[in-house]
């Protein structure tokens, strides 16, 4: 996003510098905003008086962001404050829709009372946020009330929103594939048969999950049904882990039907739960699955889900917006201003020149602008949901 400003003072329009702006506020209100139409990943909410002031006395509203279908949504407090002594919560936040148990009122400073307070403290002692992060169910959506009272106003809070594409599922094979290219957090991981059909007889294949520099990779099976002999003594198919951090790299079978440790590592309980796992790269590390199994029997084989430390970036790359050349008009004859044209360019790397999709505001080209100075802002977002 960019802007332009114009400034008519009497007869003409001078248009000054651009400054680009890579995310959006979202401020409370009683609205129920959609992913992709009316915010995108990295867009910042906030209370209603925005990043720069307090929030208004006697506030009563219920903002909703809705997930597309698939998707994740995950808000994340950067600062907190709003209005509690240790006895009263006079001023709170009541979040609902959170799939980690974490729904509730929440309230805080670096001044309130701590566990004492009727509602859930949302700072700590120096007033560093601790509430959240906060993620939608898949689909689904995170709701925000908020109540002030009639007296004291804080600057509210701001929080980052991360919209996480809908998961896909990676099954065994012989590749290396690398997070936030081939893979994002919330991803699933089974064998060649994927979540409904069983791996096939005599597959012998290395599947490598490589992290971002600075970021780790993690894997947690949540289901695990691989052959193994009822006495313990073969492990006729396998799947053999590298590169976890905590130490548990073996080669694992087992099922409901196992004779416990035997001749690799036993991967399930009495039951065929799973135990393997989970397991964890270094940071920048990868994790590292061999399968192997024999010219025999087949059975369901596994599901895991694959975990991100890092928040991944959009993928593709970010559309550009140019800056055109300074315009001066003259203000229009019976005309308490004048009528501006011009003209923004975007071109982005994967679609190419998408001037026409440019959004301009609070007019655009061929307005009559006002006398005074108006600062316009164009924005732009490309197929794969970058903004510029």
């Amino acid at each position: 996003m960019k802007k332009i400003t114009f400034m008519l003072m009497a007869l003409l329009v001078t248009c000054c510098t651009w400054v680009t702006q890579a995310q959006t506020e979202i401020p409370q209100a009683a609205a129920t905003l959609t992913s992709g139409t009316d915010f995108v990943d990295g867009d910042i909410y906030t209370d209603s008086g925005g990043s720069t002031s307090d929030y208004a006395v006697n506030e009563s509203s219920l903002m909703s962001l809705q997930a597309l279908p698939g998707e994740t949504l995950v808000v994340t407090f950067t600062a907190f404050e709003v209005e509690a002594t240790s006895a009263t919560c006079w001023d709170t936040l009541a979040v609902t829709g959170d799939t980690g148990g974490m729904n509730g009122s929440y309230a805080g400073d670096d001044n309130d009372g701590g566990a004492s307070l009727p509602c859930i403290d949302g700072t700590d002692p120096t007033g560093a946020p601790t509430l959240g992060p906060f993620t939608s169910a898949a689909g689904g959506s995170l709701d925000f009330q908020f109540d002030s009272d009639s007296s004291v106003t804080d600057p509210g809070w701001e929080a980052t929103i991360s919209v996480l594409p809908p998961p896909i599922n990676i099954v065994q094979q012989d590749a290396t594939l690398t997070a936030c290219v081939d893979f994002n957090n919330g991803d699933t991981y089974t064998d060649s048969g994927g979540a409904g059909g069983n791996y096939t007889s005599n597959e012998d294949s290395t599947l490598v999950l490589q992290a971002q520099p600075g970021e780790t990779v993690s894997v947690t099976f949540t289901a695990f049904d691989v052959e193994a002999s009822s006495s313990g003594t073969f492990c006729w198919d396998t799947l053999a882990v590298a590169g976890d951090a905590g130490g548990m790299d073996a080669t694992y079978s087992g099922d409901d039907n196992d004779g416990g440790a035997g001749a690799c590592t036993d991967a399930t309980d009495a039951a065929g739960n799973p135990t393997l796992g989970p397991f964890t790269s270094v940071a920048g590390g990868s994790l590292s699955f061999n399968f192997v199994s024999d010219g025999s029997i087949t059975q369901s084989g596994w599901e895991a889900v694959i975990g991100v430390s890092g928040v991944c970036p959009p993928p593709g790359d970010p559309p550009m917006i140019f800056c055109p050349a300074d315009v001066t008009e003259n203000s229009d004859p019976g005309e308490c201003g004048g009528i501006v044209n011009f003209a923004g360019v975007a071109t982005d790397t994967e679609d190419g020149n998408i001037s026409a999709n440019i959004t301009s505001t609070p007019f655009e080209s061929g307005d009559l602008f006002p006398v005074g100075t108006t600062t316009v802002t164009l924005s732009i977002t490309d197929s794969d949901g970058n903004t510029a």
